[in-house]
């Protein structure tokens, strides 16, 4: 018994051109059993439009004006925001010195003396009670003695100095008084500030500076009266009544050096970070997706403590962002920190950050010397900002459009041979974009058949010129390109299996404000709609099909016969050529220069074209019969054939001029092959 089994395919446009239909349903030949049949049926196929539709991409078929059209669809980004949200770097240092932020030990000290020891002092008697009192000069008192400042062992001072206050409880004013304030240390007596009050009247407190930049103080200070008046004036006189200095640091002192124990202190120092810059030219707010900041701490301070960095309006869920870290005294120390997810708001200027520096010293329970040079600093680095939104200005940037291209399979079945001209194709495009700014360019849009040697192609033109595109912000733009107003046919007419995009497209043109995420960009829809509606020069395709296992036994004769239905106005030749298992062609001479082929040599089986009206339709169907009769050593082939390659070839000649055509969904073309066997049983 013989089973045979003989499939041919034809690939998409080849079938198309051959049959310019489309549509395949491929009937599955059944395997007859044989006893002494002498028949053999090999293929029996009907092809329409949709045989040729089922290929990858978003290919289908729609029916205009009874005219079948293949459409691709496509979205092309033509380019992405990505990580193009950079915003700038900075490095910015905040320095604390101990002058400017170091306050020494606080101190209040209170010393009294006694009317009536002001008037020892200085020479003169009181009558007692109430008097008219007459005018005393040369007033002096002993000194005033300072309660020992037990945190300061001394102070050299750079600006400002002490504040004293005087507490007048005696009952008599005085005037001009001067002061001299006078450092003790070592029981050496020296003076180191002077002061003089115009007037100091009777139960009233004055306050004034005494000046001790350049000088050095110690914890034993005292003061005295060292020259003044009591003007004449009716007053009543007690002796015992008190005049009364205060001291305490000035709020303007600053030292050049002091050995102290120094309290705990707060510094907050308050600066910008500048974002600008680059492509970021405003911001108002923006997120980032990438980056973080490095803070180096400097101490040069022999006092430990810690270092805050804090970013009030960088929030991450409704925290702001805060770095700290402890310091040791005279020491360094390094912390980083992810920034990442964070929402920065800008400050007024639209190009910085505010930030908040906060250094606490710890109180130190020993006598430390500190200079005034002494330093501690933050430095503090953004690095990798990237944002995943802004809400800002950039300035006009240009972007590379994406070098991929838009893959057409239109062509696939077709060889670098076929020419022929499509009298109706056009493109439609969207032009999407999704950035708060808008999106001009002017592409080149380039058909491309790099399957031809050499590679051909076609430069797209709208009214004769290169297609702008000119995009508002989230805005959408459309166009169409046709046979009136482009040179769509010419693109076409090369086969393309490919459209090239190239150029570049510039962003925010106009300088606008608006808002912007990483995800956005400019996508371009792309559809293709080819009607086939076309006249053919030559439309060559290929096509390689498997073939089943066939088991001759001894077959003596063998003929195959091609029956074609065809209701498609067009003219076709089709030749076949056997293939081995390594789908290499098989030969019939032992030199391999002639192949096993269907007709033989370069002959070809013509199919009538179907009879076309004047509408360009198919009126009917012909029918075209052909048969071979194969020779022995044909027979022998084909029990080694594995494979066959149909290689068709198409046109729309009438009296060798080229006629235009048009293919419905219905038109058909149905083809058989038989093989009449004869054959005796090998006994």
């Amino acid at each position: 018994m013989i089973a045979k089994k003989f499939r041919l395919r034809i690939s998409p446009l080849a079938l198309m051109l051959l049959s310019l239909i489309t549509g395949c349903e491929l009937k599955s030949p059944t395997v007859p059993k044989w006893d002494t049949s002498l028949l053999l049926p090999l293929t029996d196929a009907t092809y329409s439009l949709s045989s040729f539709t089922k290929q990858a991409g978003a290919q289908s078929v729609i029916i205009e004006n009874g005219i079948a059209s293949y459409v691709f669809e496509s979205s092309y980004k033509t380019f992405d925001i990505g990580d193009t949200l950079q915003v700038r770097d900075t490095n910015v240092v905040s320095t604390s010195s101990a002058e400017d932020y170091l306050k020494i030990p606080a101190f209040n000290s209170s010393a009294s003396q006694s009317l009536g020891n002001i008037a020892t002092a200085s020479g003169i008697t009181l009558p007692g009670g109430t008097s008219q009192l007459p005018e005393f000069t040369g007033i002096r008192s002993p000194a005033f003695v300072f309660p020992a400042l037990t945190d300061i062992e001394s102070v050299t001072v750079a600006t400002g100095g002490i504040e004293i206050s005087v507490a007048n409880n005696t009952g008599v004013t005085f005037t001009d008084i001067s002061i001299v304030l006078t450092d003790d240390a070592g029981g050496t007596a020296t003076s180191i500030s002077t002061v003089t009050l115009p007037l100091v009247g009777a139960g009233t407190t004055v306050t004034a500076i005494l000046p001790l930049a350049g000088k050095t103080f110690s914890s034993a200070l005292t003061a005295a009266i060292t020259d003044g008046k009591i003007l004449s004036q009716t007053a009543t006189v007690n002796t015992a009544n008190l005049i009364s200095f205060s001291i305490s640091p000035a709020a303007d002192l600053k030292f050049s050096r002091a050995r102290a124990r120094f309290g705990a202190q707060l510094i907050e120092r308050n600066g910008t970070l500048s974002i600008s810059g680059d492509v970021i030219e405003r911001l108002r707010q923006f997120k980032l997706k990438q980056g973080g900041i490095t803070v180096v701490l400097r101490n040069g301070f022999p006092l430990s403590g810690t270092a805050t960095l804090q970013l009030p309006k960088a929030t991450k869920a409704s925290a702001f962002f805060s770095v700290s870290s402890p310091v040791a005294p005279n020491s360094s120390a390094t912390v980083s920190s992810s920034l990442v997810d964070y929402l920065f708001e800008t400050e007024s200027d639209e190009k910085s950050v505010a930030y908040k520096f906060l250094i606490s010293t710890n109180a130190s329970a020993n006598f430390v010397t500190i200079e005034s040079d002494s330093i501690l600093s933050g430095t503090f680095r953004t690095q990798g900002f990237v944002a995943s939104f802004i809400e800002g200005q950039l300035k006009p940037t240009v972007f590379e459009l994406s070098s991929e291209d838009i893959l057409l399979d239109f062509f696939d079945g077709l060889d670098s041979s076929s020419r022929g001209r499509f009298f109706a194709p056009r493109a439609e495009t969207t032009i999407r974009n999704s950035i708060g700014f808008g999106v001009s360019s002017t592409p080149t849009y380039i058909t491309v058949n790099d399957k031809r040697v050499p590679t051909a192609s076609q430069v797209l033109l709208r009214n004769g010129i290169s297609v702008p595109i000119d995009v508002a912000a989230q805005g959408i733009q459309q166009f169409q390109l046709d046979t009136l107003n482009s040179n769509i046919a010419a693109a076409v007419e090369i086969l393309p299996n490919k459209i090239r995009i190239i150029g570049t497209a510039r962003l925010n043109p106009q300088r606008a404000f608006g808002m912007v995420y990483d995800t956005s960009g400019a996508v371009l829809d792309f559809k293709f709609i080819l009607p086939l509606q076309l006249s053919a020069i030559e439309l060559v395709g290929e096509d390689t099909s498997s073939l089943a296992a066939i088991d001759l036994g001894t077959t003596q004769g063998l003929a195959v016969t091609f029956t074609v239905q065809n209701a498609i106005p067009a003219n076709a030749a089709l030749r076949t050529v056997f293939l081995g298992i390594d789908q290499k062609p098989l030969y019939i001479d032992s030199a391999k220069t002639i192949p096993f082929t269907l007709p033989r040599g370069n002959a070809t089986t013509l199919i009538a074209a179907a009879p076309l009206a004047a509408t360009g339709f198919s009126s009917g169907e012909t029918t075209t019969v052909v048969s071979y009769d194969l020779t022995a050593t044909e027979i022998e082939r084909l029990k080694q054939a594995k494979f066959v390659i149909s290689r068709v070839g198409v046109d729309t000649k009438q009296a060798g001029t080229p006629r235009k055509i048009n293919v419905r969904e219905s038109d058909k073309l149905k083809l058989k092959a038989v093989a009449k066997i004869t054959y005796r049983i090998n006994a």
